[in-house]
């Protein structure tokens, strides 16, 4: 024999679900967000959310040997030049040494003051969770 189940009594057991306290928990209720998550609750949402910065190396772009480009590290922005020739006056004519990673968008190349380091890829990710409920 089987049973069937009205469309209204499914209606009446989701919203019961849906209604549940635990479901639409706000920080006076104990809800609260992982460690290392900031909490931002408007419009009666909880948001957690954690932001970090990625980096990676610059890198000069690919050429056909034997015209492999080598990165010259400068006052501002980096540049790649043939190796073994001379630095031209005007170090704006060669190539920018740019972000190449094979890990997604969103690099921008950040340079160095001064030229004694690198330049570097950076990117800034936000991460997000769930908030968690505590009795």
């Amino acid at each position: 024999m089987k049973r069937k189940i009205s469309l209204g009594a499914i209606m009446l057991l989701g919203a019961g679900v849906l209604l549940n306290s635990s479901a639409f928990a706000n920080p006076s209720q104990g809800a609260r967000c992982p460690n290392g998550y900031t909490a931002n609750f408007s419009n009666n949402v909880l948001k957690c959310s954690k932001t970090h910065r990625e980096l990676a190396d610059v890198i000069c772009p690919t050429t056909e040997a034997p015209l492999n480009l080598e990165l010259v590290t400068r006052r501002g922005r980096d540049v790649c030049k043939v190796p073994g020739m001379p630095l031209p006056k005007d170090l704006d004519t060669l190539p920018k040494a740019r972000c190449l990673t094979t890990n997604g968008s969103g690099w921008t190349v950040e340079k160095d003051l001064d030229g004694s380091t690198r330049d570097r890829c950076v990117r800034t990710k936000t991460e997000y969770a769930c908030p968690t409920c505590s009795p």
